[in-house]
């Protein structure tokens, strides 16, 4: 019997399914992209339902405002987030000293 060196090449018998590593890491990667998409939209509904709540909750009563529905509130929370970032870009580079 001959011994195996470092330096002898072994012969490695072939996967009998060499898709089947990549397959399976495109799926768990697919099902982490949906997920994050999914709690990602979730926080945008329930923050906009949140805000409808709270302005017909107070504006109405107090100002004599109309009521809000859902897509105004999602509206008004787009521009508040424009208004509240500045229109900065979410890039942070340092100055130089």
């Amino acid at each position: 019997m001959r011994e195996h060196s470092l330096w002898s090449r072994r012969r490695v018998a072939p996967s009998r399914r060499p898709w089947a590593g990549r397959f399976l890491t495109w799926a768990v990667l697919g099902v982490i992209a949906a997920t994050i998409m999914v709690l990602i939209v979730g926080w945008v509904l329930l923050w906009t339902w949140a805000l409808q709540l709270a302005w017909n909750f107070v504006a109405p009563p107090v100002f004599g405002w109309p009521e809000l529905t859902f897509w105004q509130a999602f509206a008004l929370s787009f521009v508040l987030n424009l208004l509240g970032s500045g229109f900065r870009a979410s890039v942070h580079v340092r100055s130089p000293r």
